[in-house]
């Protein structure tokens, strides 16, 4: 059955656009309708802006993303190495290893991790111009990841000062609201009864 047919579905369309304001209802006040274009003019500057947004927020990440991995695939070497020393530090571990770095040469330093080891273990790690460190190079799965997460973010950090500017609108609002209606009241209680 198709739902354009449905009797319900025009009362529910129908609903839905007074509720959003695209009616021409004499009952709506005029900081109605102020605070109704508010929300429209923010909807549709979200819809300008976050697209935008996303896609240089994206587009940044992903840059700084795969100059990380060239510059780590650049000065990363692997070294194949064996724990001669294991001592608690504030940060987790600091391991002392001694191993065989690329060319066969020696190598023997030490690096901190939160992985528990112990004396003999063998473990991969990576040597840079300055120290050792278990972090292996950047990986591009890695770079989308975070340009995924960046592009989705985008958009939230957008739409947040502009909820925040509709929330103090509609207080605002509101507070007429309330006061143009206590004066509706007075006058109602003005008039007497018969």
């Amino acid at each position: 059955m198709n739902r354009s047919h449905h009797p319900g579905a025009p009362s529910r369309l129908d609903g839905l656009r007074r509720r959003w304001g695209f009616d021409a209802n004499p009952l709506r006040r005029d900081v109605d309708r102020r605070q109704w274009r508010t929300g429209f003019a923010l909807v549709v500057l979200f819809l300008l802006i976050a697209p935008v947004g996303a896609l240089r927020v994206g587009a940044a990440s992903y840059d700084r993303g795969v100059r990380t991995e060239h510059a780590e695939a650049a000065t990363r070497r692997p070294v194949s190495g064996v724990v001669t020393g294991v001592t608690e530090h504030k940060r987790g571990f600091r391991v002392d290893v001694t191993g065989t770095g690329p060319g066969g040469h020696q190598v023997t330093g030490s690096y901190t991790t939160a992985r528990a080891t112990a004396v003999g273990d063998r473990v991969k790690l990576w040597a840079t111009p300055s120290r050792l460190t278990d972090v292996p190079p950047r990986r591009h799965a890695r770079t989308v990841s975070d340009t995924v997460v960046a592009v989705g973010t985008a958009p939230v950090a957008v739409a947040a000062p502009l909820v925040l500017v509709y929330f103090l609108v509609r207080r605002r609002c509101d507070r007429v609201r309330f006061r143009l209606w206590d004066a509706a009241w007075t006058g109602l209680d003005r008039h007497p009864t018969r």
